[in-house]
C-alpha cells in the first residue's frame, strides 16, 4: 500500500484524462 493515494490517483487521472 502506498504512503498516500497520490500516485494511484494521479496514474488513474492520468489514464483517463
Amino acid at each position: 500500500m502506498p504512503p498516500l493515494p497520490s500516485r494511484a490517483y494521479r496514474t488513474a487521472t492520468r489514464a483517463a484524462g
